[in-house]
């Protein structure tokens, strides 16, 4: 997805350095690329709302059925050690990944 914005900004970009085209043809081709621009924007919006609500909806789980209390939950999130440490080993995940498939 963020390909595709990089690709319609930069042919936006080069439509409107087209020395061959008239006013119009580039108000054209500028404006479909802005609503392509809008339209991306609101997909990567949704997506990351999405992606919030998948990792929100086992923590509501475990309140439900009394597993954690999610105030327990979140406070244990919440925690700088906690959060420094699911960063370096996610961190070190990654880069073991690229390590063992390379792209």
């Amino acid at each position: 997805m963020a390909k595709d914005a990089i690709a319609t900004a930069q042919g936006a970009m080069n439509t409107v350095r087209a020395p061959d085209l008239d006013d119009l043809a580039r108000e054209k081709a500028v404006q479909a690329a802005a609503l392509r621009l809008v339209v991306l924007s609101g997909s990567l919006i949704l997506r990351s709302l999405l992606a919030l609500l998948a990792a929100f909806i086992p923590v509501l789980i475990c309140d439900w059925i009394g597993l954690s209390p999610m105030s327990r939950t979140l406070g244990f999130m919440e925690r700088w050690d906690v959060i420094v440490i699911i960063t370096v080993v996610m961190t070190l995940g990654y880069f073991a990944s690229l390590r063992l498939w390379p792209r």
